[in-house]
């Protein structure tokens, strides 16, 4: 839901929100970061799957391929 931050500009383009989620991730770790959606209620706000995951990748563009993989799927699957 970050595109509630600041309706006048996509949150991927955003310079302060790219710059306080991937300080949350260094500051937390992947382990204990993810990203999630609220799919499909996303569309409804012009965010559908493609547009949405793509822009998880992107914020991921600096991470290796294995805290890519953290975030996007293990922590998720490994939170018992």
């Amino acid at each position: 839901m970050l595109y509630y931050i600041d309706p006048s500009t996509p949150w991927d383009e955003n310079p302060i929100v790219i710059e306080t989620v991937l300080r949350i991730i260094k500051r937390f770790g992947p382990r204990r970061c993810f990203f999630a959606s609220n799919y499909p209620v996303d569309v409804n706000k012009g965010w559908p799957a493609d547009r949405l995951f793509g822009a998880f990748r992107r914020l991921c563009d600096d991470a290796g391929e294995t805290q890519i993989q953290i975030l996007l799927g293990d922590t998720v699957c490994n939170l018992n």
